[in-house]
């Protein structure tokens, strides 16, 4: 609380002046309490995890030759409302036996760091391979995982 100071303590001060003194001060505050203090509060984030499966599988290991739709590094960007909020690559890939009905699958790990909470769903687009809607539950948990022949959008 700002108290004006008593008229017999002002000595060369002039009234005028302690009045524009405690009007800039109060000024000050209302400016700092209406942006939230000093700093702004972060916006709390996750990392999407999931899994992405190539069956274009040439040769008996997993190796980024030999999968030769989905390779280690292809980017893997998070959107939401169309804008693009975190990016990040897919992994190593690794040989995964299906048989009898599928055979062999390369399955590659992707993980996604920053991205922002709170937009219950969003766009996993894959590098060359097209997009696919998942909610923020399975891109937390990191049960998403999806056959790159089905994901939507599938360039031409």
């Amino acid at each position: 609380m700002f108290v004006l100071p008593k008229r017999r303590d002002l000595g060369n001060m002039s009234i005028r002046k302690v009045v524009l003194s405690a009007a800039t001060t109060l000024l000050t505050i209302s400016a700092l309490a209406a942006c939230g203090g000093a700093s702004a509060t972060p916006q709390s984030t996750f990392d999407a995890t999931g899994k992405l499966e190539d069956n274009s599988l040439k040769g008996s290991t997993c190796t980024s030759q030999n999968a030769s739709v989905l390779k280690t590094g292809n980017q893997v960007k998070i959107q939401t409302n169309g804008n693009t909020v975190a990016m990040g690559e897919v992994g190593l890939g690794r040989l995964d036996d299906r048989s009898p009905n599928d055979g062999y699958v390369c399955v590659f790990d992707f993980k996604v760091s920053g991205v922002p909470t709170g937009q219950g769903f969003y766009r996993v687009v894959v590098e060359g391979q097209g997009a696919k809607e998942v909610s923020e539950v399975d891109l937390k948990s990191g049960t998403f995982t999806v056959n790159t022949t089905k994901l939507e959008d599938q360039p031409n």
